[in-house]
């Protein structure tokens, strides 16, 4: 299944991308300063003030971009299609 990301906007118009699940998250929770983690799932030293937010909005480049960097990956655990299992309808 492919990731859905979410591009978060902020006031001085920067922004950056994140999995939904991890956007999710960050605005249920009660906290106001975010740590925003890296790659490895470590805190990267970057953080940023929820009140900073202005809009959130579906990343769709960004997916297609996850896309084209995993279609190996994708093609590979799509199972091939056995047509022995399918009966054709008879025709009345």
């Amino acid at each position: 299944m492919n990731p859905k990301f979410v591009k978060i906007i902020l006031r001085d118009k920067s922004s950056f991308t994140l999995p939904l699940e991890k956007v999710e998250t960050i605005l249920k929770s009660g906290v106001q300063i975010v740590m925003l983690e890296g790659e490895d799932g470590k805190w990267g030293g970057e953080a940023f003030n929820k009140a900073d937010i202005v809009r959130t909005e579906r990343d769709y480049g960004e997916e297609k971009d996850w896309r084209q960097k995993n279609i190996k990956e994708i093609e590979s655990s799509k199972t091939p299609l056995d047509i022995t299992k399918f009966k054709p309808k008879s025709l009345e």
